[in-house]
């Protein structure tokens, strides 16, 4: 009885191998006969069985074959080994094929099987083996690949054995191993699924971003910041400004005004007054004089009047030399 392993699982996201059934050829060899069984008209090996008799110590073997279903053909570049047939991948496994010696043999990825070569050799009730792999187009990729983890035919006990492939899937390996005691060898299939796509990355972004920006900045900074800032601002400005400082302040205020001037001075001082009044005036001169003194009192008056002369008087042009005592 056979049983299957799946090995690996991918996501076809293409589409996947399956043979046209309405064409169909089938191959046969009897009993100690050399088995040539090759698929023609760009067919591929579906499926296989055999037929097993105790008393020549061989199976009888039958082959089906048919077209793959578009967009596949059978066809396109392909590999050859020690074996040359032109056009094909052949894997000889005459070396492996004592007499007891178990054996596996597999197509390259995305070949089938086309052709199969089988002679027995009575004198050890066993047959040498050829198979041949050739290669699908468009570019088939393994999506799924399965193992058989026993193997079927035990002589007399099991004559009749069937090696397909699991359903959807397309026949890519054998493995066998001899029983002495029935004069027999037991197979096994390795099956896949074949995809003309790529499968998906197996490993994407480990986490992608939870949200997304809604809206992408329209046109990004050419050369990013070289060192951002460590902790972005919480809420950031909502409009900002349009054209930014050319050349921001080397050391900013530590702490910025918390209510600035609603209409800052038009001309600025051109050079501010090095060490400013401690102690500024309370209430200030509701509308400043035009145009200040250009040299102001050295010591300004301690008290000044409390309310000046409205009109004051126009002083001597050259007042009394020695004032009334």
């Amino acid at each position: 009885m056979l049983v299957l392993l799946t090995a690996a699982v991918f996501s076809c996201t293409g589409t996947l191998l399956e043979p046209d059934m309405t064409t169909v050829e089938e191959k046969s060899t009897d009993w100690d006969q050399e088995l040539f069984h090759k698929c023609t008209d760009g067919k591929y090996i579906i499926s296989r069985s055999g037929q097993f008799d105790g008393g020549k110590g061989d199976r009888a073997w039958n082959t089906t074959c048919a077209k793959p279903k578009p967009p596949f053909t059978v066809s396109g570049t392909c590999i050859t080994t020690t074996v040359t047939y032109t056009g094909c991948d052949d894997i000889p496994n005459k070396a492996q094929m004592v007499k007891d010696s178990p054996w596996t043999v597999e197509c390259h990825p995305g070949h089938v099987y086309t052709r199969m070569w089988s002679k027995h050799l009575n004198w050890i009730n066993s047959r040498q083996w050829t198979f041949t792999c050739c290669q699908l187009t468009p570019t088939a990729f393994v999506t799924e690949r399965t193992l058989p983890a026993s193997l079927t035919g035990v002589g007399a006990a099991e004559p009749t054995i069937n090696l397909d492939p699991l359903p959807g899937d397309v026949i890519t390996g054998f493995e066998t191993a001899r029983n002495m005691n029935d004069k027999d060898r037991q197979w096994g299939v390795i099956s896949a699924k074949l995809c003309n796509i790529a499968p998906l990355t197996a490993l994407p972004t480990a986490v992608p971003t939870a949200v997304p920006t809604a809206i992408p900045t329209a046109i990004p900074t050419a050369v990013p910041t070289a060192v951002p800032t460590a902790v972005p601002t919480a809420v950031p400005t909502a409009v900002p400004t349009a054209v930014p400082t050319a050349v921001p302040t080397a050391i900013p205020t530590a702490v910025p005004t918390a209510i600035p001037t609603a209409i800052p001075t038009a001309v600025p001082t051109a050079v501010p007054t090095a060490v400013p009044t401690a102690v500024p005036t309370a209430v200030p001169t509701a509308v400043p004089t035009a145009v200040p003194t250009a040299i102001p009192t050295a010591i300004p008056t301690a008290v000044p009047t409390a309310v000046p002369t409205a009109v004051p008087t126009v002083p001597t042009a050259v007042p009394t030399a020695i004032p009334t005592a």
